[in-house]
């Protein structure tokens, strides 16, 4: 629900979709899905402007993804931190 209200340029309504399944994933202890939604909350957070907790968000997610060694994740985020520091 968070991505379709991304893209419909709901921005606040999709962090909060993206907030609630972060919790749940950090309950069921869900690697993967912390980090998919930290990354989503991240690109929400660039789109808004606010570098500084997007780039928060990235490097939270990063130290999780370098902790399991998940390196698909780790090269996605430092694609979308590179990002963030070209704008």
């Amino acid at each position: 629900i968070g991505n379709i209200l991304f893209y419909k340029n709901e921005l606040d309504k999709a962090l909060d979709f993206y907030m609630e399944s972060l919790k749940l994933d950090e309950v069921n202890n869900d690697v993967q899905d912390q980090i998919s939604n930290m990354n989503n909350m991240a690109i929400v957070y660039s789109q808004k402007a606010d570098l500084e907790k997007a780039l928060e968000l990235y490097l939270k997610a990063l130290k999780i993804a370098e902790k399991y060694w998940l390196p698909l994740n780790i090269i996605t985020l430092y694609d979308n931190l590179g990002i963030v520091y070209l704008m």
